[in-house]
């Protein structure tokens, strides 16, 4: 640009600028006039509150002198018996009434990202947070918290307080009465309350506050915050959802004065006795004599009738059994082999009546001998109650057994008591179990019961030792966490079938309803539609996860260590924060890899501190291999037996570690990346294949595809694998291997004799061109192996021409299956000299499942017909 064209833009530029100051101007002209309108409107809300306050109480005066002139209300009321005989001869009554103006209401104030309450409060100078105002009927009420519990209320001088209701005075001054209560909302979406409901009576034209914990300054109570915990232990506890904790106030507002009617009294003409309920008797009586029933308990060979619909109406368990398509619907019995017949008679009696059984009849019972012991005693008859209410889901008499066993603790019934506790998670119990064992703790530690469980339950055990410690509950829950997160191994012994272990068939329609019971609470919130049909097509996708015929399992998934347990854990998390459907699967076995991913970050995170935890406890040792077969085989080159590295110090350098060692790739190389990305592709075609293998069948996925590795990849790589929100996986159908191709392509050498005697040859014989495929030694890795027969065997794979990656490791080499079937072919052609062939495949049979059709042989070593189902 020449200089007069720059003068010209900054001349234009100047003005310009005049005229945006000008603009401005105006602005904050018109700013100051609507901020000077908004405060008149507010002025103006102000009066016409005072108004409708005044016009209010007016209209209250008025009634009330209304009320004076009736002689229904005032200071003066007649109150003398002989005043109102003087003028109602004869009988008379009267009634006061001094809940007839009573109004409640109810207020849920939600506190959002409480992680960063007290950061707020800094940054704003504050010291608590104070809710919007309340009113019930014409009386104002707010309500505020504080996080260090030791600020004064505002309004108040004096009174201190973590959760605080303020009451304001009302207009005109009156004594006001009011009752409260406050509850606070679980994890699981329950409230329960805190502190005792309590009644207030306020005088004064001063501000009150109240609350469980409010007190005066310098005079704290015992309990000093929401369920006596600190704020940061309230972070951390179940109180807290989501980072929100809930809070909902019950105000019941009793203004001042009562109603007071006279009316006369009347004797009735004729007095109708009215019999007193017999439901309880007449439903006793329908057990005891067995009319009309239809369901019969088998209880330790006694058999005890009960009728369908009164079990059905009273338990969900038995409902099920008798209405799901169980054998118990068919058969209309029910065999009870863990409860003694007295106690089973008292829980129907129960479930009949409603009534709960006393003390005293349940003492009159002896348990029965042939209940299974527990420690070295048998258990008492309030337990066994206790026990069978909680079978069968039976929640009240459940509770009142919980109740009456706090009562009765002793030293001899008190392990067992705390054992069942945790087993069936009965929390207040298990307290007074914790509480008992505390203040006797020198009578218990002597007990073979104490001894058999704390070996046997090292959970209740810590347990015991943090409640005696008085470690507060929300820290003693976190180091439990802790403690118990790490996986739960098994030793050889206990993974064997040692001894006789009685075990339980489980219903398909059980099991679908305890999934549904599992994760229909993680999908409440209406942000999408729940399905148990959509739960249980990824459900089948976890089972893909945790090992199969076709895929290895991700690492610290195998399912005998608790490997569904940690997909249920991050699917319940991935369920809650959902904003759309949730589900990883859909469209007969279509995988939604969007949803997938979402859900492997959450279980990554799973992964990562298993992973962290195995480092840390030098469980992380990887290159441990066995030899198997005769030793006068050559050994094969791969086997290394003081391979075994030791474990690194972070999960980061361990996954590096797992790659190189598991698969020969260098991750920190441009090659070994890209070697990682086809293995992160291969795992994902795997879940693609075997889900629709399982949904549609074979001739709907691939007959030539397999998975070209012997381990899986971390699921925490896996998750954030650039492509796997949209794989692009297609696969070829392909044909499938003719039935003796296939035999030939899996059996070992020492197998040979399955097969007609003219493919016996090849398994085995020096000139045999595929000699190869069956080696007589190899390697088995045994990396994370528990048990001496486990392992992985890394011996020769059935591979497809141009998909062996030369990156592999060598110890894996691939073969060309054409090499099978040309050898195959060469010994079909000196069979078809002596015999006939007709080919054949696998095909569908009516029934229940495959055949082989259309196999004769004819001559020396081959079967005359083959048939197989």
């Amino acid at each position: 640009m020449t200089s007069e064209e720059l003068l010209a833009q900054i001349e234009a530029t100047k003005a310009r600028v005049e005229a945006a100051r000008a603009r401005n101007r105006e602005l904050d002209a018109e700013t100051a006039a609507a901020l000077k309108r908004q405060k008149l409107r507010r002025e103006l809300e102000r009066h016409q509150a005072i108004l409708d306050d005044l016009e209010t109480d007016n209209l209250d005066e008025q009634d009330y002198r209304i009320d004076i002139d009736a002689d229904r209300d005032g200071d003066w009321m007649r109150d003398t018996p002989s005043a109102m005989t003087a003028k109602s001869p004869g009988l008379s009554g009267g009634s006061i009434d001094f809940g007839h103006q009573i109004v409640k209401g109810e207020y849920t104030w939600n506190l959002v990202a409480m992680s960063w309450l007290q950061t707020a409060l800094r940054q704003n100078e504050n010291q608590r947070v104070v809710s919007g105002d309340f009113f019930v009927d014409r009386y104002r009420f707010d309500f505020s918290y504080s996080p260090s519990r030791g600020h004064r209320i505002d309004g108040s001088d004096t009174r201190v307080g973590s959760v605080a209701i303020r009451s304001f005075p009302p207009n005109p001054v009156l004594p006001l009465a009011f009752r409260y209560s406050i509850f606070v909302e679980r994890r699981d979406g329950s409230f329960v309350q805190w502190g005792e409901t309590r009644d207030e009576v306020r005088r004064g034209n001063s501000v009150e506050v109240y609350g469980p914990d409010v007190h005066a300054e310098g005079s704290p109570p015992s309990v000093i915050g929401i369920f006596g915990l600190t704020h940061e232990q309230l972070l951390r506890s179940e109180w807290v959802r989501d980072n929100t904790l809930s809070l909902k106030f019950v105000l019941e507002v009793r203004p001042f004065g009562t109603r007071v009617t006279n009316v006369p009294f009347r004797q009735p003409a004729q007095s109708v006795d009215v019999p007193e309920p017999t439901l309880h008797r007449d439903a006793e009586a329908l057990l005891e004599e067995a009319s009309s029933s239809d369901v019969l308990f088998s209880v330790q060979g006694e058999e005890i009738h009960a009728h369908s619909q009164v079990l059905c109406a009273r338990s969900e368990v038995l409902k099920k059994q008798l209405n799901s398509g169980m054998q118990e619907s068919v058969s209309k019995m029910i065999m009870v082999e863990d409860c003694n017949v007295a106690t089973f008679k008292s829980f129907l009696r129960f479930l009949y009546t409603d009534k709960l059984p006393t003390v005293a009849d349940l003492a009159t019972e002896q348990a029965s001998q042939a209940v299974k012991q527990v420690g070295s005693r048998h258990p008492s008859q309030m337990e066994a109650l206790w026990a069978v209410s909680h079978k069968y889901q039976v929640v009240r008499l459940q509770r009142w057994c919980e109740a009456q066993l706090c009562k009765q603790l002793s030293k001899e019934q008190v392990c067992s008591v705390l054992r069942q506790a945790h087993i069936f998670e009965a929390t207040q119990l298990e307290k007074a179990c914790l509480s008992y064992v505390r203040e006797n703790l020198a009578e218990v530690l002597k007990l073979e019961a104490y001894t058999d469980l704390i070996s046997k339950w090292p959970e209740i055990a810590l347990k015991i030792q943090l409640f005696s410690t008085g470690v507060p509950e929300a820290e003693a829950a976190t180091i439990l966490q802790v403690v118990f997160a790490r996986r739960e191994t098994k030793t050889t012994e206990q993974r064997m079938l040692i001894s006789k272990d009685r075990f339980q068939l489980l219903h398909v329609a059980l099991l679908r309803e305890y999934m549904d019971l599992e994760f229909a609470s993680n999908a409440a919130g209406g942000r999408y539609s729940y399905s148990l049909e959509r739960v249980i097509d990824d459900f089948i996708l976890f089972c893909i996860l945790v090992g199969n015929d076709f895929l290895p399992c991700l690492p610290f998934a195998e399912i005998g260590e608790s490997g569904l347990e940690y997909f249920f854990s991050a699917y319940k998390e991935h369920l809650k924060s959902a904003a759309a459907d949730p589900w990883l699967t859909g469209g007969c076995g279509q995988i939604n890899f969007k949803q997938l991913a979402r859900f492997l970050k959450k279980y990554a995170e799973v992964e990562d501190g298993l992973l962290t935890a195995a480092c840390d406890g030098g469980e992380w040792v990887l290159g441990k291999q066995r030899l198997v077969g005769p030793s006068e085989a050559p050994t094969p080159p791969e086997y290394t037996p003081d391979l075994p590295i030791e474990p690194p110090p972070t999960s980061e350098l361990a996954r590096v570690q797992w790659y190189e060692i598991k698969f020969g790739m260098d991750v920190d190389t441009h090659a070994g990346v890209q070697d990682q990305r086809k293995l992160f592709q291969s795992y994902l075609e795997g879940l693609h294949w075997v889900m629709r293998y399982y949904f549609r069948g074979p001739s709907e996925a691939s007959w030539s595809w397999y998975y070209p590795y012997y381990h899986a990849p971390m699921a925490y790589d896996l998750a954030h694998y650039d492509k796997l929100p949209q794989p692009g996986i297609e696969l070829e159908v392909g044909q499938p291997f003719r039935p003796f191709q296939q035999l030939m392509a899996v059996l070992p050498s020492s197998s040979k004799s399955l097969l007609p005697a003219c493919f016996q040859w090849l398994f085995d014989s020096q000139d045999s061109p595929i000699l190869s495929f069956y080696p007589q030694k190899f390697v088995v890795d045994m990396d994370g192996v528990k048990v001496p027969w486990g392992g992985m065997t890394l011996t020769l794979w059935l591979g497809f021409a141009g998909l062996v990656s030369p990156n592999l490791s060598p110890r894996i080499p691939f073969i060309d299956p054409m090499s099978l079937v040309s050898a195959m072919e060469s010994s079909k052609q000196q069979m078809l000299s002596k015999a006939s062939w007709r080919r054949g495949f696998l095909v569908p049979n009516e029934g229940t499942g495959f055949r082989v059709l259309g196999f004769r042989f004819e001559g020396k070593g081959c079967v005359s017909r083959v048939n197989i189902r």
